[in-house]
């Protein structure tokens, strides 16, 4: 039987979830909206407050917890209808929540991760790796976030902003699996490049 979580008094759409696992009990729950940043539940969703309603930070496409119980927050909304995408804030990077000071604190830039990040995965074996999917395709970290590189998909070319990391995941043995692909799917418009060759594909590491 379902019930009422909520309400979570957040403009915008909730496209993310943590339920916090630093917490044994279960009730403290992060969701990050699209355009008014991260809500907190400490009752299991009874009450929900921005943690930082004075924040910049705005703009939340997903979240993830590490195995350390490290929370991060990407920014930059995806899967939208083409012509809606002028209407999304542009991400401005990867962040990780400071729980002490309710901040986000920013850990790798746009520049290297994209501007629009679908999704963040977080290895359950070992913090240090980590993968997000993003407008650059896939990128990847193996020191906990201080670097990332674009993961090398056997040879596939990837081109920023037509071949999109759609998804991310971890297995519970560390490997990573991964899809890229093209929001416009195979379908060629006039004036706009043809996007035939950029078929969805799944690869592993």
């Amino acid at each position: 039987t379902w019930s009422p979580a909520g309400p979570v008094y957040a403009a915008g759409r909730i496209r993310n979830m943590v339920v916090d696992k630093n917490d044994p009990s279960g009730k403290t729950l992060y969701v990050g909206a699209t355009s008014s940043g991260i809500f907190k539940s400490t009752d299991a969703g009874s009450n929900w407050a921005p943690i930082n309603d004075q924040g910049f930070v705005r703009n939340i496409s997903y979240m993830a917890q590490a195995v350390d119980g490290t929370i991060w927050a990407s920014t930059g909304e995806g899967f939208l209808r083409y012509g809606q995408k002028a209407k999304a804030q542009k991400g401005t990077g990867l962040y990780k929540l400071n729980i002490t000071t309710n901040e986000l604190v920013k850990v790798q830039d746009s520049a290297i991760v994209g501007d629009v990040i679908n999704r963040i995965a977080c290895s359950p074996i070992d913090n240090k790796y980590m993968a997000v999917a993003s407008n650059k395709g896939i990128m990847v970290s193996t020191d906990g976030g201080a670097s990332f590189s674009a993961a090398n998909l056997s040879g596939y070319t990837t081109t920023v902003n037509v071949t999109f990391g759609m998804d991310v995941k971890f297995d519970a043995n560390g490997i990573l699996y991964c899809t890229i692909g093209n929001e416009r799917g195979h379908i060629a418009l006039a004036g706009l490049p043809n996007f035939v060759n950029v078929a969805s594909k799944v690869f592993k590491s």
